[in-house]
């Protein structure tokens, strides 16, 4: 099973529960010109952006699955995935800031195991996101981190950096 622990699970059960309730905001977003929803899914592959020793970085591939509900200059999303090497899920809710195709988000969430790079279950998902103008392709970054460095976890906190590619479809 995907989701092993409770912590993981709870996680995954907030993150489609926000897709519920920002259906309901369907019918404002219509009245709304700038309002809007998207799904996207993204592939990318892992770089040592942030870590101490880049040479002991597992390569790796990730996949993402994101619903985002945005209203103005902010948004809300949900997200769902992993990546290989090893094989590691994720589930996140979060939100951030929208300006003109560009995306600055943080999502909190969890991961189903852990490794020398992230000692905890509970992570933050930071994202930089830019949707090429009048195409529903986009480019990504993304950095998955515990936070020891902001909390004190004591457990290990390289983290996982990905750039990636992908698709969204706005509705």
């Amino acid at each position: 099973m995907l989701f092993t622990t409770s912590k993981v699970k709870f996680t995954a059960i907030i993150c489609f529960s926000m897709i519920i309730l920002l259906q309901n905001q369907k019918s404002e977003a219509k009245d709304n010109s700038n309002a809007f929803q998207s799904i996207a899914i993204s592939a990318g592959i892992s770089v040592p952006i942030a870590e101490a020793n880049p040479k002991e970085k597992f390569q790796q591939g990730l996949g993402l699955l994101s619903y985002k509900y945005v209203y103005h200059y902010i948004f809300l999303s949900a997200d769902v995935g992993g990546w290989s090497n090893p094989a590691t899920g994720i589930a996140t809710v979060g939100g951030g800031l929208y300006f003109k195709g560009f995306y600055l988000g943080v999502a909190v969430g969890g991961i189903n195991k852990t490794n020398k790079s992230l000692g905890t279950k509970f992570q933050f998902l930071l994202s930089v996101k830019y949707t090429l103008p009048n195409t529903p392709i986009f480019i990504a970054a993304y950095h998955v981190s515990n936070g020891n460095d902001l909390f004190g976890t004591g457990a290990p906190n390289a983290g996982e950096d990905f750039l990636a590619i992908g698709y969204e479809y706005e509705f």
